[in-house]
């Protein structure tokens, strides 16, 4: 029984220094990049929640591997030594191991995030004025708001995310086009009228995906544009006290952010003879 009671200690001990050693990384990156804000804000504005959480679980596993592995060292050599002061050394000094690798391993996620990138540069504003936003809502303690806020812009992203798709997909339809224009041009001079028709065909149809595409294109950089006159605007209804309409507009919005994305179901128009689909309506 003894036994069992110190591991139950020792894991008790890994996981409350996780904790402690994560929220040192992620305040200390959060003082670096987002000064102003909190950690949970810089989680959110820069979509690196799903990284905190599996840093949490690597660290947790870590430091019980750790602590165990002290303690039974150390009770097989009978050492005298404390294994949770041992355990807690070696688990401090992975802690300050990670810091920069996390650190680079962070900026390096913002980096190749091309939503991020998108909203630190060619929609910057509206990324200013959600922050604005969501620091208000927590200043006020507007916890159901904040939820509301953090799920449009979780939208957005996806959004964006949408677009830098469809780019990619009219560039792979632009070589397919080059492509089906030269056997067109074959065709002619070979004068096989049947193949020459069906490469028509197969060329009008890759037209009329990239329209659809510019078309998509033009209505998500319209709508991330706008979003950042609906942040300014709940914003500032908020600071004089009009909170009766903020649930209504930010559920409003989100709903129209989705239903734009839900336009990615008519891109594709199926399969070009021929050719493999883009693949741009897959979910992900």
């Amino acid at each position: 029984m003894g036994s069992v009671a110190t591991l139950s200690v020792e894991l008790f001990v890994a996981i409350v220094f996780a904790l402690i050693n994560l929220q040192i990384q992620i305040r200390f990156m959060t003082w670096w990049w987002a000064r102003g804000c909190n950690w949970r804000q810089f989680l959110d504005i820069y979509d690196l929640g799903a990284k905190y959480r599996n840093w949490m679980m690597i660290d947790i596993i870590t430091n019980s591997v750790i602590m165990i592995t002290t303690a039974l060292l150390l009770n097989t050599l009978g050492w005298s030594l404390s294994p949770i002061a041992l355990g807690i050394f070696g688990v401090e000094a992975l802690g300050a191991i990670y810091l920069p690798f996390r650190f680079v391993g962070a900026k390096y996620a913002v980096k190749n995030n091309p939503n991020l990138l998108d909203f630190n540069g060619k929609y910057k504003d509206t990324q200013i004025e959600y922050k604005k936003l969501v620091m208000l809502l927590d200043e006020k303690k507007l916890g159901t708001y904040t939820k509301s806020a953090s799920r449009l812009w979780s939208e957005l992203l996806l959004l964006n995310k949408r677009r830098n798709e469809a780019y990619e997909s009219k560039k792979k339809l632009e070589d397919i086009k080059s492509d089906v224009q030269k056997l067109i041009t074959a065709y002619s001079i070979e004068d096989d009228v049947d193949k020459r028709l069906k490469a028509q065909a197969r060329l009008n149809n890759i037209i009329k995906q990239q329209g659809n595409l510019d078309e998509f294109i033009k209505h998500v950089e319209e709508q991330i544009t706008r979003s950042e006159n609906v942040f300014m605007d709940i914003r500032t209804k908020l600071a004089v006290g009009q909170v009766d309409s903020i649930l209504p507009d930010l559920s409003t919005y989100t709903n129209q952010v989705k239903s734009l994305e839900c336009t990615v179901e008519a891109l594709d128009g199926g399969e070009i003879a021929g050719y493999p689909k883009s693949g741009f309506n897959k979910k992900k």
